[in-house]
């Protein structure tokens, strides 16, 4: 067997199928790093049932699909199949070629297939098992696959001795026989504490059993005595019961005529009451009108105290609101003065600003004038100064450091010019902060009222999260209210079906019957389930029936035998059956209808049941002689009119036996009610799905909430947002503010330090010019000598000194004109900013004082609303007053009339409370009868009562077993004394026979599954020793080939030295380690983790080789094992490689020259695109495709 042909689709970086053919012994896979030669090994891999996405370089199997890149779209499966040449039939299959696929889709879902049918991972390990390519087996060696098995401890090297030794299948049958065996211990455990608890109820249940045979001996020897003791009694207890009748129907009589009096003096009695009543309702609305009209009075009286009070209130409201309107009206007039005296203020400034501008416009134009004439005769004079100096050294200096002095004065001059427009700039720039100021603090009120309004919508929020939080808790509370109630109902349900599937509540025999009602025939089934009845009347019905529901109908007397003799072949227990061709029901008959007319009585109990009709004399003889009343106080007024022979049952499942004994009192919720259960079982069906109903508008409502709840809370996030958002702007504004502070502080400064730098100048200048008129005076001695130039000098010179005068005493004038100017515009600025607050509380105050006036003008009118209503509340006061009085009067007149009616009323009484006196004396006489009657009727419906519950006979019908008794005393003091032995005996468990028969089959089976289990246990025991000994010795045998060819290989590869292998533990064959020790040629016999890098690699390779030798693989996969191993040693290992490819085929991955040298076929993997590998092959005598 060997590899033919690997094929991928989609797998990891291969976007489009590649066919890989493997035709040669050695193929080797080249390439850069990077381009996807190890997605072809981790394609192999994955093919043969890797289930590690870590092995594969991935986080989840799905990783394996090709992700996509900027040209290719992202797949969503990928598949890998693997062609293997089955000629020589090493895989047990009946095809040369077997070929293994794998898909995967992006759920991380893998299907196998083997030769094109889907199969499960397992069937491809079982077919590759002890082949060498099973799962961590070294046919596949990864990218550091050698370093890990060099590393490995010596427990998990023991694997490849066990891959090798082929005992992996032994391994995993041993686990399998001790789970079994742990199993079998288990089962075995579960047994013996079966018999162990059976065994405790074998000796208590044989007493039982032996009591129970006792007290049937007993109750059957009891039957026939008592049976006939009360059947005599009860035919003596008719023929009293005859005479005491006929003198009833004659009391009857008389007291039908004391009745028929009476009814007519209570006819009269109810008619005068009818009167008398009438009366007293005319009275009884005439005191109501009498009391309703005095209340409306009073309530005139209260609402005119009411409205005094308003109308007081109303006037000091009235007082106050005219103080505040005379208040706002002085405020007014002291604001409407003050704006005249701001505005006079302003037109005095604008006055002052404009004569103070055309004056610095003037000085400014002269000064101008005065500057240019200065220029020119400066200039006139130098050039006059520079001729007399031609000739004088000294008179040159001194010009020299004239004219510096000149031009100094000159720059100051200038310095002077630049430091007023300075100021000006700066003072401009201190205004426009004063209007940024202004703008950012109104800014500042805006977003302070956003940020109210939107805490306001806050405050709303939070009160609609609130409400609806409490709504969701309301409705969760529901939905779990209702999915609790659901639950319980299906629980309920589930019970009820478990109940109805296991005939729960059913005696044993009657459900040994039913469950083998197919082997029997006729069976129609039990009376509860043959019946229907409206739910009203199923307590009563079942009541009734009692321990008779379970009675089995069947069709003849036949199958009531068949049934019989099955339950004592299998004693099965005992059960009751009711033949349809021998049972005969028969109804109650009464020779009076006194019984129907009581109010209460229901009718027949086998009336209210439905059921076929070929049933119905099977209903009438188990309900035939029951009545049904409403309640218990009916059910003794019937008992006392009714006649022998039956009993009467309620609606809540009292009960009157035959007797007169009665029944009664709280009922047991847990009874399993036989009658009521399939019933349930329906109401039960229908309530689970209203329930499913509600629980999903439940839910749906519950989604809403949650949803406006999130809503709601998105809504108040945002608006948290924009508060935040505004509180941000806000800050900013404060810091801004505060930058315009510091900054307006700073121009302030600013201005200060020019003013300063200006009077400094100033004073420079001055001294400038002192230094100035001494050079002059200096030059005027000089030139002395020289008269004409002299004297022209000197004119010039004088004229510049007044053009200089002149234009220092303007400058001046206009600095100081400037000063004013900017002290003025401040001033009116303040003024319009005054007048501008004051126009704006004016308005203020306006709109006040209308709301006053508004405010006044209602109080008016509701003081005049309240004057109206006063006067016709006074009208309705004396109207009241005179229709109070005129009802008094009537009620006087009505109370005589009730009066007078009541004497009648009393006297009519009397006469019927006579009447009622004898008719009372009758009816105890009847009464007495009616107790003599009932207590024979008593008696009778006890002996009914005791011959039916305790005999199931009824008298009407006989008894097989009668006899005459001659000796009723002695015949009463036998039934005493079985009466006492039975009591003697306690609580009997009348099943116990049975149940003790089944314990004793119970443990004879258990005792047997005991037995089979410690065989079984035996058994499974010996298999594992068995399977432990083969693996011992199966390891041992390989253990001690591989250590030979390993040896003889690592010699082979190092060209000398040794290496052998040891067991860490010699005596413990299954469990032992494996250590590797090797000397490499020239050098000691040493551990493998103190060789170098490259000999510990080549180590491995030798380990791994002398695998193959000891149990061959037909093909071995590569991944770079050589990167560590020098040149030399690649190309001796790449000529083993080359020897050993005449026994197996191999594929390799490598960056090595010397080992591609050695390659038949070389694949080269690149990626031209990015994330895209591109496979091109090379054959030796082929150029590359």
């Amino acid at each position: 067997m060997f590899l033919k042909k690997l094929e991928l689709k989609g797998f990891k970086s291969f976007a489009k199928p590649i066919t890989i053919n493997f035709e040669s012994p050695i193929t080797a896979i080249v390439g850069p790093n990077g381009s996807g030669k190890s997605n072809i090994v981790d394609a192999i891999r994955w093919v043969l049932g890797e289930q590690s996405a870590k092995t594969l370089r991935g986080s989840r199997m799905a990783d394996v699909i090709f992700a996509g890149s900027k040209d290719y779209k992202a797949l969503n499966k990928a598949s890998v199949t693997l062609y293997l040449d089955n000629q020589d039939k090493i895989l047990p299959l009946d095809v040369s070629t077997v070929k293994i696929s794998r898909k995967v889709n992006m759920d991380g879902q893998s299907d196998y297939y083997l030769n094109g049918k889907i199969c499960r991972l397992k069937d491809i390990e079982n077919l590759l098992m002890d082949t060498g390519l099973g799962k961590d087996t070294y046919s596949i060696v990864g990218q550091g696959k050698i370093d890990s098995i060099i590393n490995s401890r010596p427990e998990k090297l023991r694997e490849l001795f066990e891959e090798a030794a082929g005992i992996s299948k032994y391994k995993s049958r041993k686990m399998d026989a001790e789970k079994r065996l742990e199993k079998t211990n288990h089962d075995l455990q579960r047994i013996e504490d079966l018999i162990w608890e059976l065994e405790k109820q074998v000796g208590p249940l044989e007493k039982a059993a032996q009591k129970a045979k006792k007290y049937r001996r007993l109750k059957e020897e009891l039957k026939v005595l008592e049976v006939n003791l009360l059947l005599d009694k009860w035919d003596k207890n008719l023929d009293r019961l005859s005479s005491f009748e006929e003198d009833e129907q004659l009391l009857i009589h008389k007291l039908k005529s004391l009745t028929n009096n009476l009814t007519e003096s209570q006819e009269k009695l109810e008619s005068l009451q009818r009167t008398l009543k009438v009366k007293k309702d005319e009275l009884s609305r005439l005191r109501d009108r009498y009391y309703r009209q005095k209340s409306k009075r009073e309530e005139a009286e209260n609402t005119l105290c009411i409205l005094e009070e308003r109308r007081q209130g109303l006037s000091r409201e009235k007082e106050n609101l005219n103080q505040e309107i005379k208040d706002l009206n002085l405020r007014r007039e002291e604001l409407t003065g003050r704006l005249d005296e701001i505005g006079s203020r302003l037109i005095e400034l604008k006055e002052k600003i404009d004569n103070y501008n055309q004056n610095y416009e003037s000085k400014k134009v002269l000064l101008d004038e005065i500057k240019e004439n200065l220029d020119r005769e400066k200039q006139d004079l130098f050039f006059l100064r520079n001729n007399i100096l031609d000739g004088n050294v000294e008179l040159k200096d001194i010009s020299s450091q004239f004219e510096q002095l000149k031009e100094r004065g000159r720059h100051l001059e200038e310095e002077i010019k630049r430091i007023k427009t300075t100021r000006d700039k700066i003072s401009s720039e201190y205004d426009a902060l004063n209007e940024r100021e202004d703008k950012l603090r109104t800014y500042l009120k805006s977003v302070d009222n956003k940020i109210e309004e939107k805490r306001s919508v806050l405050t709303d929020l939070k009160e609609e999260e609130l409400n609806l939080q409490a709504r969701l808790e309301e409705a969760k509370k529901r939905f779990n209210r209702t999915r609790n109630k659901l639950n319980e109902k299906n629980s309920h349900l589930s019970i009820l079906h478990e109940m109805e599937d296991s005939l729960e509540g059913y005696y044993r025999g009657v459900k040994n019957i039913l469950k083998a009602r197919s082997k029997l025939t006729g069976i129609i089934g039990v009376v509860a389930d043959q019946i229907e009845v409206d739910k009203k009347y199923e307590l009563a019905i079942e009541t009734a029936l009692g321990g008779r529901l379970q009675n089995i109908i069947v069709k003849d007397d036949k199958s009531a035998r068949e049934c019989v003799d099955y339950l004592k072949e299998t004693k099965g227990g005992q059960a009751t059956f009711l033949p349809v061709n021998m049972v005969n029901g028969r109804k109650v008959n009464f020779k009076n209808n006194q019984v129907k007319k009581v109010d209460g009585f229901l009718g027949i109990a086998s009336s209210f049941v439905d059921c076929e009709d070929y049933l119905k004399p099977v209903i009438e003889y188990l309900l035939g002689r029951t009545i049904i009343s409403t309640d218990l106080k009916s059910a003794i007024e019937i008992a006392r009119l009714r006649k022998r022979g039956f009993k009467i049952v309620t609606l809540e499942g009292d009960v009157i036996n035959s007797g007169g004994a009665i029944t009664g009192g709280s009922k047991n919720s847990n009874k399993k009610m036989l009658l009521s259960r399939s019933r349930k079982i329906e109401d039960l069906k229908k309530e689970v799905l209203k329930l499913q109903n509600s629980l999903g508008e439940d839910s749906k409502n519950l989604n809403q909430l949650e949803n406006k709840l999130k809503e709601v809370l998105n809504k108040k996030e945002v608006i948290k947002n924009d508060i935040r958002d505004l509180e941000i702007e806000k800050n900013n504004y404060h810091k801004d503010l505060i930058r315009l502070e510091q900054e307006k502080t700073k121009l302030s400064e600013r201005l200060e330090e020019i003013d300063e730098e200006f009077v400094d100048c100033h004073d420079r200048l001055g001294k400038n010019d002192a230094a100035k008129q001494k050079l002059e005076d200096k030059l005027k001695a000089l030139n002395d000598d020289f008269s004409l130039e002299k004297n022209e000098i000197e004119n010039k010179e004088k004229r510049v000194e007044e053009l200089e005068a002149r234009h220092e005493n303007i400058n001046d004038e206009i600095t100081r004109l400037k000063i004013n100017l900017a002290q003025l515009n401040e001033k009116r600025e303040s003024l319009r900013k005054e007048e501008e607050k004051s126009n704006k509380e004016l308005i203020e105050l306006a709109e006040k004082n209308e709301e006053f006036k508004e405010r006044y003008n209602k109080i008016l009118s509701e003081i005049k609303g309240i004057n109206n209503k006063e006067g016709q509340l006074n009208e309705l006061k004396v109207k009241l007053s005179g229709e109070i009085e005129k009802l008094k009067n009537d009620l006087n007149l009505t109370e005589k009339e009730v009066e007078e009616k009541q004497q009648r009323i009393d006297m009519l009484q009397r006469e019927v409370s006579d009447l009622q006196t004898r008719l009372d004396k009758k009816k105890d006489e009847k009464h007495q009868i009616e107790l003599k009657i009932t207590r024979l009727e008593n008696r009778n419906e006890r002996i009914v009562e005791i011959l039916e519950n305790d005999y199931d006979v009824k008298p009407e019908d006989g008894f097989d077993d009668r006899i005459k008794i001659t000796n009723y005393s002695r015949a009463g003091q036998k039934v005493k004394e079985l009466k006492n032995a039975i009591k003697k005996l306690g609580t009997v468990n009348q099943g116990a026979i049975e149940e003790y028969n089944d314990l004793v089959d119970r443990l004879d089976y258990l005792q047997n599954q005991h037995d089979d289990l410690l065989k079984a246990k035996e058994s499974i025991t010996k298999v594992i020793q068995e399977i432990e000994e083969t693996m011992s010795s199966l390891f041992h045998e390989a253990f001690l080939k591989v250590n030979g060819e390993f040896n003889n290989t690592f010699k082979e590869l190092f060209n000398g030295g040794q290496a052998s292998l040891k067991l860490t533990e010699p005596e413990n064959l299954l469990e032992t380690g494996v250590e590797i020790v090797a000397q490499p040629p020239g050098k000691q016999l040493k551990k493998l983790s103190l060789m170098s890098g490259g000999e510990r690699a080549l180590t491995a390779i030798a380990l791994v080789f002398a695998f193959l030798k000891v149990n061959p693989s037909p093909f071995y996969i590569l991944d770079e094992i050589d990167a560590p191993l020098d040149d030399a040693n690649v190309t001796r290992f790449a000529r083993y490689i080359k020897e050993y490819s005449r026994f197996a085929q191999f594929l390799i991955v490598t960056h090595r020259k010397n080992m591609m040298a050695e390659a038949e076929t070389i694949y080269g993997v690149t990626m031209e695109e990015s994330g895209v590998s591109k496979l091109i092959s090379l054959k030796l005598s082929e150029q590359i495709i």
